[in-house]
């Protein structure tokens, strides 16, 4: 499952990619949210690379506005571009993710700031 990171800045981005485990490996990549769209960051010859993601129908998603993709959901664009050849015009196939800190395997992140401790069992009292 795809995860997406927060919206941040480019320079935030890039410094979020250099200092993963995978650094500038190519094929790296995250997304991230951008007003009502996504942006994906991948690392394309060693150098992050930055890729407008909007969907335009159900069953279509555009990368630039240019290239089009036949997809439902970002998971499915994401295995489509993590296949080599699969999407035509698009050169660099995605190997890694940069999961967000704090997120599950379902793609949610926890807020441990708004976790609650339940609360405490009443005892009942014998009268």
């Amino acid at each position: 499952m795809v995860h997406i990171h927060p919206a941040m800045g480019k320079s935030e981005a890039e410094d979020l990619v250099k200092t993963s485990e995978y650094g500038l490996e190519n094929g790296v990549y995250f997304f991230r949210k951008y007003e009502e769209n996504q942006v994906l960051l991948v690392v394309y010859k060693g150098r992050p690379t930055h890729h407008l993601i909007s969907q335009v129908s159900p069953t279509t998603f555009s990368i630039n506005k240019k290239i089009l993709v036949p997809a439902t959901s970002l998971d499915e664009l994401a295995v489509s571009l993590s296949t080599p050849g699969k999407v035509q015009s698009w050169p660099a196939t995605l190997t890694h993710e940069i999961t967000p800190e704090g997120a599950d395997e379902n793609g949610s992140e926890s807020d441990p700031q708004n976790e609650q401790e339940p609360e405490p069992e009443e005892q009942e009292q014998e009268q």
